[in-house]
């Protein structure tokens, strides 16, 4: 078959991947490493190529090669059985004020992406400065005000609610089988992707 590990990846994350061209192996591999809840690699890869990146092969730096964009996938496994549901939000681990303002000074970008069962759902582009006003009350609240040296907010976040209220995402991708994946979803969240959508359809 001659495919990439990237392209078996980006295939089976599209739908397009045939499986009568791969084997049981193959194809039990990628769903168990595509579903893998310690390691986002894989998602990672895929949502690179979509955004037209490299993934940067360093653990220090942004996911993109060469960019300043760092990619935040979430998948639901449905054979998992959880009540966990995409949200387009993320989180960022250990930030500091220092980090936070040079994101800010970097224009950095988040690509919040949504997998079921390794599948891509959506793929959006949020700008990091569009969300500091709800990022900034994290920190204020935890750092009041001040940096302290070896101090840490573990986990600073973010969802779907926020990036309605302040950002304006642009759309790298959305699946045209959203709707086989409301359940995935609230539905105030399903609606905000179907409004996304329709407005990417008007602008082509």
């Amino acid at each position: 078959m001659g495919y990439t590990i990237e392209e078996l990846a980006v295939k089976f994350a599209m739908g397009t991947l045939d499986p009568s061209g791969c084997t049981k192996t193959e194809m039990s591999l990628l769903s168990m490493y595509m579903n893998d809840s310690n390691s986002s690699t894989l998602r990672q890869l895929v949502m690179c190529n979509v955004a037209g990146l490299k993934t940067n092969p360093n653990k220090l730096g942004f996911d993109g090669l060469d960019s300043v964009v760092e990619m935040k996938p979430k998948n639901i496994n449905t054979e998992l059985k959880s009540k966990k549901k995409l949200d387009i939000g993320g989180s960022y681990s250990d930030m500091t004020i220092p980090r936070h303002n040079k994101f800010i000074e970097q224009n950095a970008l988040i690509h919040s992406g949504g997998f079921v069962n390794g599948t891509l759902v959506y793929q959006l582009e949020i700008t990091y400065g569009s969300l500091v006003p709800h990022f900034q009350k994290q920190l204020d609240k935890f750092f009041t005000g001040k940096h302290e040296k070896n101090k840490y907010l573990r986990s600073m976040y973010f969802s779907y609610k926020q990036v309605q209220e302040f950002s304006d995402p642009k759309v790298l991708f959305i699946t045209d089988n959203l709707s086989e994946y409301r359940k995935y979803m609230s539905k105030a969240m399903y609606e905000y992707l179907v409004y996304l959508k329709s407005t990417i359809t008007k602008k082509g």
